[in-house]
């Protein structure tokens, strides 16, 4: 089985994906704005499908979790497109057609189209992650098969040894590339943000700078002849600064969105007020942040870190094998 098919299927699962969220966040930001008429838009589920799929390329594992979650995904899409149809042919109707029909027509025809070219990425989505599951099961029983077919135990443990080795260099060198990338978003936050007139939690998340540049650096130390108790050492150094940062970005995204308010004031329909909006708008917290040309608010940018994040601690968390 060739790695490089394996690596191609995970990027068709990655660019499948980001399709996908791209166009819900489009949808969700014209339902916010343009789009009028009663529709079934709040039942989009590639705001959370979607970004499952990456993180499950990234670990390596539960494919399977992310065909289930894109079904639904499927379904939601199949409901929109079909409502969405009774909606136009109702309006096409003389005897059911109404005073508000020309609005209903145009809004609910586009709203179809939107449907089925996100009905054709979800079956697309899935069957690329049932390809993917089945390479990773193939890759699964090969690794097996060394181990059963190696000539003593001290050969068993040079494969499994060998395959930590690569694990290490393999994570070491994606959690690099995160690391770059996470650096621009990490200056923007910085010039156009000012996070701390937010307060202490947006503040520490903004050094993350510093955390991305030890982390460029540790790569290329796992990397280059390390052996593998350094490997382990840093892997746990850069492991709890993804953590602490992981849940610094998400407090402070929880403390921007919704709880900037005296601590004996909170409650847990707040809290849920929070994950909601942020599944059935995405955009919106961002679109009506902007305060002025060179200046927005946080939280599209602590979401992003959290994501960053998420990844980098699932590709820490990936196979040995692979």
């Amino acid at each position: 089985m060739s790695k490089v098919q394996l690596l191609t299927t995970s990027g068709q699962v990655r660019t499948l994906s980001l399709i996908s969220y791209l166009f819900s966040v489009w949808i969700s930001y014209q339902a916010a704005t343009v789009i009028t008429v009663d529709t079934f838009i709040w039942l989009n589920f590639h705001h959370v499908s979607s970004p499952l799929a990456v993180l499950i390329t990234f670990l390596k594992r539960g494919a399977r979790v992310g065909i289930a979650a894109c079904a639904v995904a499927l379904v939601a899409d199949v409901i929109l497109l079909l409502t969405s149809l009774v909606a136009v042919y109702r309006c096409l109707d003389s005897q059911q057609a109404s005073n508000d029909c020309p609005i209903r027509l145009v809004q609910h025809s586009w709203i179809v189209l939107f449907a089925v070219q996100h009905a054709i990425i979800a079956s697309l989505e899935v069957f690329s992650l049932f390809a993917y599951q089945n390479l990773l099961d193939v890759e699964l029983s090969e690794f097996e098969a060394k181990l059963r077919d190696a000539e003593n135990t001290a050969a068993e443990k040079r494969l499994v040894t060998e395959a930590k080795d690569n694990k290490y260099r393999i994570a070491a060198g994606v959690e690099r590339r995160l690391s770059i990338f996470a650096l621009v978003p990490g200056i923007f936050y910085w010039l156009f943000v000012q996070p701390m007139s937010y307060g202490i939690l947006c503040t520490i998340a903004g050094t993350r700078l510093l955390r991305d540049a030890y982390a460029i650096w540790s790569s290329y130390r796992v990397e280059r002849n390390a052996t593998n108790t350094q490997r382990e050492f840093f892997d746990t150094i850069t492991t709890v600064l993804s953590g602490l940062f992981l849940v610094v970005s998400l407090g402070a995204w929880f403390y921007c969105e919704e709880f900037s308010m005296l601590v004996e004031e909170f409650s847990y329909e707040l809290l849920f007020d929070a994950a909601k909006n942020a599944i059935d708008d995405p955009f919106g917290f961002f679109s009506s942040s902007v305060d002025m040309a060179v200046s927005t608010r946080p939280e599209s940018f602590l979401l992003l870190f959290v994501f960053i994040e998420s990844c980098v601690l699932a590709n820490k968390n990936s196979t040995t094998r692979l």
